[in-house]
């Protein structure tokens, strides 16, 4: 192989590897923001959380990242 091939491949897999490494930083700062809602969110009182429409299980869920899927219902009228 040519040096410019060389050149090519590994600029290749360095692009490769850093897109990698930013999804994983955005993955992260992502789980963070959802932990840092979740504990604001666990702080209110029941009847808060009633209000706004959001119940304990709920924001369990999102702080786990596992309610990003729509409640059965949503957008029906």
């Amino acid at each position: 192989m040519s040096a410019l091939a060389l050149k090519l491949l590994s600029r290749k897999a360095d692009r490769a590897l850093l897109e990698k490494i930013d999804t994983a930083y955005h993955a992260l700062g992502t789980h963070r923001e959802r932990k840092l809602a979740a504990t604001a969110l666990a702080k209110l009182d029941d009847r808060l959380l009633n209000d706004i429409g959001v119940s304990r299980a709920e924001i369990q869920l999102d702080g786990l990242g596992l309610a990003d899927q729509k409640k059965p219902g949503w957008g029906q009228r």
